[in-house]
């Protein structure tokens, strides 16, 4: 039988009545249960006693939602709200629906965009007090690769539980570096990277005296776990660090955003995408399933390798009436397992994904395991039978068979070496068809060179304005890059003045807005796992510092047999990697053997009888095979019994 519960307490339908009711599957959308309009009489004893006389004009409406449990044959079908949609004199109607529905429809998430949303200040978050005023002008430690600085303010620790990050970033749009670095060198000859933050430095032993270096460019950089958790704060909900899976996953945790635009706020950063935008191009990219925690109010966000591979639930179907098959509604029902999969266009470096007309004219060659194994063979040949054999081969592309390709660079640096090449190319899936099916807008960044300076270490005074060194103070070394917002905070003009209104309002001329002054995509970076030495010159003697590399690759490069980030196994790619941890490990799978792949290229409807509503999150088994379900459709009667149910399902295989 049917039970409603609102606020709590029972209400009733006609005994007549059915409740259509629809379960949505979270893997496939952002929706949950919800129902038709379900009347509730008035003329009954428990309406009367809990709506009152509210069909009635002279009675003050009250709220027009309520907590909602709706259970069949004693199991809860639903928990969420129910929204009133009409009132009578006779009875009142309403609809109810689960938490992520109740939630989205109150989102409006088509016509609320995450650049709008009130996310608050990066800075003010963790250390008000660096953008106080002081007796002696605003002021902002530097932060040092080890953790350590003068007013507490989190900077880069290499540490990926910090929510924010200082990282050197150059925002090509206007061929400026955000939080540039320097190297602390000292007496003994080494020394660290630190974080050379735009200020007024303190100087001196009562620290009056300023040094300025605030035409530097300062960017703070959230960690992706916690932008995610400001964006669920601004709309209403809760995400707890252990159902957030950017938060615990090894891998997912190391994501950041490396603005490089000169802002504080949050939502400054950000493209003009909708909440549901947003959500979307989290799922896509990263491969999670979004629903709610066990608060009810909160988010959960889950591995989609695990949603399914590790079900315990397993829905026999038995009583089947009919079954057939679908054309899927729309490209977007399409799962990222059979669809291709690339990034949107934006300014990837040309070694990292290569052009058509490269790959087009390229020999391959596809006999090698690895790049190990490339060295191995050249490592049997004499040194000259050993350069001829690779210079022969800079018209070929390596494709080894662990998944990463290579190209021979005559000059690397200065360097001959094989560079890791083609590692953002797209994930194509479909043997009918290269086109891209799902265009990912999180897109990783280019690395690329800067000089970076070198400053003496002095007691008691540790800050780039102590005393630089004055000869070979410059060293070259690895950031990252990518086109951020034109109007970049330190450079920008700030006159806004330099247009009429008159050719405005004639069409002889237009305004650039906000989100025209910024990319449309949201580039990424990893934190890197290992630290790096490198070695500098300063007083024509050989000094060694310490630092962290931009980590977007594993085994990238081997210069004459030595390989660099060999101990850092993940990158951004999107095809599989032998021993990698990419963006193919987390959202299809491992390897071969435990791939997460969901047909939905082939719909198939099913009709059947039970006696209650299955849970729609399980692995159902029909005709002994094993298929998801997309959505379910019943009609609830009144007075329980037998259900007519109305199932959409794709063939799995795990």
């Amino acid at each position: 039988m049917i039970q409603l519960f609102l606020d709590g307490k029972p209400v009733q339908i006609k005994s007549t009545t059915k409740i259509k009711l629809t379960l949505e599957n979270s893997f496939f959308s952002t929706g949950s249960e919800y129902t038709y309009e379900v009347e509730l009489p008035l003329a009954l004893k428990d309406n009367r006693a809990f709506f009152g006389a509210m069909g009635r004009l002279d009675v003050a409406k009250p709220t027009r939602q309520y907590k909602a449990r709706l259970m069949y044959n004693n199991r809860t079908v639903l928990d969420g709200a129910a929204n009133i949609t009409q009132i009578t004199n006779h009875s009142v109607k309403l609809q109810l629906l689960g938490q992520l529905a109740m939630h989205n429809s109150n989102d409006k998430e088509d016509r609320v965009y995450i650049d709008e949303l009130d996310l608050g200040n990066f800075a003010m978050d963790l250390a008000p007090e660096v953008y106080g005023k002081t007796a002696t002008g605003p002021a902002f430690a530097y932060g040092r690769t080890d953790g350590r600085n003068t007013l507490g303010v989190d900077s880069w620790a290499n540490d990926p539980d910090k929510p924010i990050q200082f990282y050197p970033c150059r925002n090509t749009s206007v061929d400026a570096v955000a939080n540039d670095w320097a190297a602390e060198v000292n007496a003994a000859g080494t020394g660290l990277m630190i974080s050379w933050i735009p200020c007024k430095w303190r100087e001196g032993e009562s620290g009056t005296d300023l040094k300025d270096y605030s035409g530097r460019i300062m960017s703070p950089q959230p960690m992706l776990w916690y932008l995610i958790k400001k964006i669920a704060a601004a709309i209403g909900r809760t995400i707890d660090d252990s159902d957030n899976i950017f938060k615990s996953d090894p891998y997912l945790s190391r994501v950041f955003l490396p603005f490089a635009g000169g802002y504080s706020q949050y939502n400054v950063n950000l493209p003009h995408w909708t909440i549901g935008e947003f959500w979307t191009q989290l799922q896509n990219t990263f491969g999670v399933v979004i629903d709610s925690g066990a608060s009810g109010a909160g988010l959960r966000i889950r591995s989609r390798t695990n949603y399914y591979e590790s079900a315990t639930k397993i829905t026999s179907i038995d009583r089947m009436l009919d079954e057939y098959t679908l054309t899927p509604e729309d490209d977007t029902e399409s799962d990222i397992s059979v669809s291709n999969v690339g990034f949107a266009d934006a300014e990837l470096s040309p070694v990292d994904l290569l052009d058509e007309a490269v790959r087009g004219s390229a020999k391959i060659d596809q006999s090698f395991d690895s790049i190990e194994a490339i060295i191995s063979h050249m490592g049997t040949m004499s040194a000259a039978a050993a350069t001829q054999w690779r210079n022969d081969r800079r018209n070929t592309i390596f494709r080894c068979r662990d998944g990463r390709h290579y190209v021979f660079f005559a000059d690397n640096d200065g360097s001959p070496a094989f560079r890791r090449v083609d590692m953002y190319a797209p994930r194509i899936v479909k043997e009918s068809s290269n086109e891209v099916d799902f265009e990912l807008k999180f897109v990783p960044c280019a690395i690329a060179e800067h000089d970076f300076r070198a400053f003496k270490h002095v007691s008691g005074n540790r800050h780039p304005g102590a005393a630089a060194y004055t000869p070979d103070t410059l060293f070259t070394g690895w950031i990252y890059e990518h086109p951020d917002r034109t109007d970049t905070l330190d450079l920008a003009d700030d006159s806004d003045a330099d247009f009429i209104l008159e050719d405005m309002i004639m069409g002889n001329d237009t305004v650039t807005t906000d989100s025209d002054k910024k990319p449309d995509v949201i580039y990424m970076a990893l934190t890197p796992l290992a630290w790096n030495p490198i070695k500098i010159i300063v007083d024509k003697v050989e000094r060694l510092i310490n630092w962290p590399r931009p980590s977007m690759a594993w085994g990238d490069r081997a210069v004459d047999g030595t390989f660099a980030n060999l101990d850092d196994r993940m990158s951004l790619a999107l095809n599989r990697v032998d021993y990698e941890t990419n963006l193919h490990t987390v959202t299809i799978g491992s390897n071969g053997d435990q791939e997460v792949v969901i047909d939905t290229l082939q719909r198939y409807c099913i009709k059947f009888v039970d006696v209650k509503v299955p849970e729609v999150d399980s692995i159902f088994l029909l005709h002994n095979q094993k298929y998801v379900c997309q959505k379910i459709e019943c009609d609830l009667p009144a007075n329980g019994g037998d259900m007519l149910i109305t199932g959409y399902f794709y063939r799995i295989r795990l």
